[in-house]
């Protein structure tokens, strides 16, 4: 210990390192001063693969006027004998484990970005075998002796599709199992089990039954293009295969295990039945509100975001902090996926939605770029209260919406809860699977369809 509190080797890159420095310039100096200043600058400034960067700037800084996180505790009892620099180096080699494993990147965090850096151009790169095991359980899971019900089930699976909810989720599961094992000590690795894998699964299960059932309450013809399950089918059999895919994924759920994660998935499952509830039966006043919008995004979008990679990183069995940091990182970014897909309704074609643009006004849905296209064009109104139902009152309302700043104003929006994904992460030690969850927030504000 140090003055009665945890000894300062804990913000060290690595003791292992340092003796051996240490060690080396003894041999060549008997000034302790000078030995101290290089031994500390080897620290801050080591960059080697295997002992990446602990020590921030800021931190760097501190330690020049703290002398509580001076590099090592032996310090204190500054000596004009070479000697005891050997043995502290000595001690520090036997204890750096122990201590490493409390909190050996405590300090190492790079500049938090404005939105995200360009370090990992395809997120998925490293993900593709993990969603080819996904997509086969998926096939298993959904698998039934009814030709009928297994093409209802399939239906949407075997289109090509975002899957950025199981790409969140796998990419959660790698960061936060890479902090977990650097924090006891396994460097450089990161596991995804089994059970992360099936709240993938889970999550892509419940998203995709939601699409079937949207498909059928807005009418909707055309998805990914190709016509929409209740066009393929009927609206009958296209409920009875959204409910089979919920049915399923509550199998799956079971077999977790875990009460706390079934709690969290249902819910999910509560919050989408609610949030299509408010956006079929909202008041005229609530309908304008950004508020009640964004209230209604959550539910219908970043609730199953936010909840799966909770559930991801309680299975994964990492600290209650860093559990929450997930859940507010899939909050964030669920809300900017919603904001960036409203924004796209009015500013992207048919051919790069793979569904028919502006569906959502002229399914009488009020979105952000048309509340906030209300408050420069105050005669917007009058059109939503009579629901469109004069002539050229869609045209209006639409002309309205583009030459108001309400897109550009949706994608600020959709910026700043990209900003607060990445600031939610901040905690988790840096991985590649950190920095793709990072690039990912600059993908999803940047996308076109």
């Amino acid at each position: 210990e140090y003055g009665g509190r945890p000894s300062p080797l804990r913000h060290l890159t690595s003791s292992i390192v340092l003796s051996m420095y240490l060690k080396s310039l003894a041999n060549k100096t008997r000034n302790i001063k000078f030995l101290l200043k290089h031994a500390f600058q080897k620290v801050t400034t080591n960059t080697s693969p295997r002992v990446p960067l602990l020590i921030s700037t800021n931190t760097r800084q501190k330690i020049k006027i703290r002398r509580s996180v001076l590099p090592l505790c032996f310090f204190r009892h500054s000596s004009s004998k070479v000697s005891k620099v050997l043995e502290a180096a000595e001690f520090a080699k036997k204890t750096s484990h122990k201590l490493i494993r409390e909190a050996f990147y405590l300090d190492q965090q790079p500049p938090l970005p404005k939105y995200a850096t360009n370090s990992v151009h395809n997120p998925l790169s490293f993900l593709e075998e993990d969603l080819d095991t996904l997509k086969k359980n998926i096939k298993q899971l959904i698998s039934t002796t009814h030709p009928i019900l297994a093409s209802l089930a399939e239906y949407y699976f075997d289109l090509q599709g975002k899957r950025i909810r199981p790409v969140i989720i796998m990419l959660i599961s790698r960061a936060t199992s890479f902090h977990k094992n650097t924090l006891q000590g396994c460097y450089d690795t990161s596991t995804l089990l089994s059970k992360q894998i099936q709240i993938a699964e889970i999550v892509e299960m419940i998203h995709t039954a939601s699409l079937i059932h949207d498909d059928v309450l807005d009418e909707a013809e055309t998805r990914r293009g190709v016509p929409s399950i209740n066009i393929a089918f009927s609206n009958k059999m296209a409920i009875l295969g959204g409910d089979f895919l919920l049915a399923r994924a509550s199998i799956s759920l079971a077999e977790l295990g875990s009460f706390k994660v079934t709690e969290l998935m249902s819910r999910v499952i509560s919050d989408l039945v609610e949030g299509e509830f408010m956006q079929m039966k909202s008041s005229y006043k609530d309908s304008i509100e950004f508020d009640y919008y964004l209230d209604k995004t959550y539910k219908k979008t970043a609730s199953l975001i936010a909840n799966g990679c909770k559930s991801a990183a309680i299975l994964g069995g990492v600290g209650p902090d860093i559990i929450e940091h997930t859940s507010i990182y899939g909050k964030h970014l669920g809300l900017a996926f919603q904001l960036i897909d409203d924004m796209l309704d009015y500013t992207s074609t048919e051919a790069e939605l793979g569904k028919p643009a502006l569906n959502d006004l002229r399914s009488g849905v009020i979105t952000a770029p048309a509340i906030f296209a209300i408050k420069e064009f105050p005669e917007m109104k009058a059109l939503i209260k009579r629901k469109f139902s004069d002539e050229g009152d869609m045209e209006k309302a639409i002309d309205f919406v583009r030459r108001s700043n309400g897109c550009e104003r949706t994608k600020q929006i959709a910026g700043e809860h990209c900003k607060k994904a990445i600031e939610a992460i901040y905690s988790i030690t840096h991985s590649p699977y950190k920095q793709a969850l990072i690039d990912l927030t600059e993908t999803i504000l940047n996308r076109n369809k």
